[in-house]
């Protein structure tokens, strides 16, 4: 599977920086100078932080092995045993949204080699 490139939040941060940039040329002070792309900074920065804690929290659940579990008892399963699996995961203490469903999804795809056309839960 090729990793695909998140041309939205690509397009996203460029809006972000263009914008702080635009209206930090547009004001006199020089702290807004300043602080408009900081504070620009600081948001996008956020969300690769969020990403990136994503992306532990799925490796965390493979690693426990939650997918094994889930792939060995249901294979891809359906949208009933994946929100069963969901709501196990839940219980058990992992913070999940869409984005780690949709991580873990993939990985089940992935361990059963699914190559169907339903592409989410």
């Amino acid at each position: 599977m090729s990793r695909q490139i998140p041309l939205l939040g690509l397009v996203i941060v460029m809006v972000i920086f263009f914008t702080a940039f635009a209206l930090s040329t547009a004001v006199e002070s020089p702290l807004l100078k300043f602080g408009i792309p900081l504070v620009a900074i600081i948001f996008i920065l956020s969300a690769f932080k969020g990403l990136s804690y994503e992306k532990k929290i799925v490796a965390d659940i493979i690693e426990a092995g939650h997918v094994d579990e889930y792939v060995a008892h249901h294979g891809v399963g359906n949208q009933k045993t994946f929100k069963a699996f969901i709501e196990q995961l839940k219980s058990e203490g992992y913070t999940i949204n869409q984005g780690i469903e949709r991580r873990l999804w993939e990985e089940i795809k992935k361990k059963t080699g699914y190559q169907g056309h339903q592409t989410s839960v």
